[in-house]
């Protein structure tokens, strides 16, 4: 392979856990008790639809835009500055890297938390670049920020690894001509038996 092309999210960013980690601390600087299932029920909800549940079920005098503001802001503060790389990521950028292989990124985060997430982890000077879903205006059940990456790269997808944590990522990724690696991660594990029968190859850990 001349190319790599790696989601963050759970894929290079070891970060699984910081909505819940964000929701327990919104609730506790409240003084609020978090009940039983709350989590849960917020995984499937949209940020507003998120907030307006919130102010529902603890009787909030928010409205629902200032809580998803708020959220948001503590996401942009978590990647910025708490957020570390998966073990053995940054050696395995720094193997790729010495062996002239060139490295992307393709993400749903917005360019500037990707970068400064990176750039806390002493990593960005690896990356040709950074392509973003809401750059390229598609969601990842379309190949464009693969190809918006691999371009960059001046590279042909069949030249390029995408390493993915999630299968709608590793379905897509293969379908548009890339090879696939599927990375585990805790926050998709239920899908795991399926990524690692669809992808090229799998890791557990880098």
């Amino acid at each position: 392979m001349k190319g790599a092309i790696f989601d963050l999210d759970g894929t290079l960013l070891d970060s699984s856990s910081v909505w819940e980690d964000i929701d327990k601390k919104f609730l506790s600087e409240r003084g609020l008790v978090m009940p039983g299932g709350y989590i849960e029920a917020l995984s499937s909800m949209s940020f507003i639809e998120a907030a307006r549940y919130t102010i529902r079920l603890f009787s909030l005098s928010d409205a629902p835009e200032e809580l998803v503001s708020l959220w948001k802001k503590m996401a942009e503060d978590a990647y910025r500055h708490d957020i570390k790389l998966k073990q053995g990521a940054e050696e395995y950028l720094k193997a790729l890297h010495s062996n002239g292989v060139l490295i992307a990124a393709a993400t749903d985060l917005a360019y500037d938390t990707a970068s400064s997430s990176l750039e806390n982890n002493g990593v960005l000077g690896f990356f040709r670049r950074i392509a973003t879903t809401s750059e390229v205006g598609k969601d990842k059940k379309f190949p464009d920020v693969y190809l918006s990456a691999s371009s960059a790269l001046d590279l042909n997808p069949d030249e390029c690894e995408v390493y993915e944590d999630i299968l709608t990522g590793i379905r897509t990724a293969r379908k548009a001509g890339f090879h696939t690696v599927a990375v585990y991660d805790d926050a998709s594990s239920m899908d795991w038996e399926k990524m690692k029968a669809e992808a090229d190859r799998s890791i557990v850990s880098f």
